[in-house]
């Protein structure tokens, strides 16, 4: 039996004032993330792999499919499908679920302001170097981590009274491929 799960899914398009012009996003057919997403509390977490696959529609727009496979405790598996359109402009793209899921390259500088936040550069994250962005809504703080050279989200985490929601790209075939996901 599949449970109804409320993940709200949207695909959000910012055009800042001062932001400069849109730069393509290195879409592809066939492209796909693969992140791990996970809460943590005091009493307990859970980790879901999930999965975004573009597929190109025509010459000006793209469809995403989220794939997420949730377990509950005393349930069996069950598998959610969302889907959203990503039209071929190019402009930076969101998922309500993981965040922002590209940061353009006049914007992976020091200082950028982007998706409401400000680029703080590159820092280490776990084990690799990203560019940290920082957002803060509703008096918490989110980092968005990007890889410096695709300019895909790495992963982000957000603390909150005493809880952790974090993700991390795990695989994907984007190219440049993310160095921290390239082989020894």
């Amino acid at each position: 039996m599949n449970r109804a799960l409320p993940v709200l899914l949207g695909l959000s398009l910012f055009f800042p004032a001062c932001a400069p012009p849109p730069e393509p996003a290195p879409l592809k057919d066939g492209l796909f993330l693969e992140y791990q997403w996970g809460m943590q509390g005091p009493m307990g977490g859970q980790v879901i792999p999930v999965r975004i696959d573009f597929r190109r529609i025509d010459t000006m727009t793209y469809e995403g499919v989220l794939d997420m496979k949730v377990e509950a405790k005393g349930s069996p598996a069950f598998r959610v499908d969302l889907f959203f359109e990503y039209a071929g402009d190019k402009r930076p793209f969101t998922e309500e679920l993981l965040g922002p899921l590209w940061l353009q390259p006049a914007l992976r500088k020091e200082g950028a302001r982007a998706f409401k936040g400000k680029v703080r550069g590159r820092v280490p994250w776990e084990g690799m170097e990203v560019l940290q962005l920082v957002v803060v809504e509703d008096g918490a703080q989110r980092f968005y981590y990007f890889d410096p050279a695709s300019g895909f989200l790495a992963g982000s985490e957000l603390k909150s009274f005493g809880s952790r929601m974090f993700s991390k790209l795990v695989a994907t075939n984007c190219d440049p491929r993310p160095a921290f996901l390239q082989g020894p």
